[in-house]
């Protein structure tokens, strides 16, 4: 199986999308967190919403899924986010601020470079589509 080049700038890329520092007031100012984590060996993925801070969604998604080769694809803030994987085991992830935005672009940028692909995964941050 082969992760799709985005893997390599997924955790250069999370850096810009707004770290959270932790604190409760990422919960008080209304913030929600998601993550998604896949393991490339097994297929096996894991997900998060509803987390008031970014380090706790990311290991809840990496505990969901349960796997020691488990990493993490992407997180999000107030948004949604989707994992779609090819026929030939490749996968690529996308966010945005809608459920059905994050779902298109993930399986258009999949369908696009892979050909045949399926969503395994797609969650908003609040649990729900904004």
């Amino acid at each position: 199986m082969k992760i799709s080049k985005k893997l390599t700038l997924a955790f250069g890329f999370s850096a810009l999308l707004g770290i959270s520092d932790g604190s409760s007031s990422a919960q008080a100012n209304g913030n929600r967190f998601g993550s998604i984590a896949y393991s490339q060996g097994s297929g096996r993925f894991g997900s998060s919403w509803s987390f008031g801070d970014q380090f706790d969604a990311v290991e809840q998604a990496l505990a969901s899924c349960n796997r020691g080769d488990c990493r993490t694809l992407l997180w999000f803030r107030n948004s949604c986010g989707a994992l779609a994987r090819a026929r030939n085991g490749a996968i690529v992830w996308a966010s945005s601020s809608s459920l059905v935005d994050a779902k298109r672009r993930a399986s258009n940028q999949c369908t696009s470079e892979w050909g045949s692909c399926k969503l395994i995964c797609s969650i908003c941050s609040g649990g729900d589509e904004p």
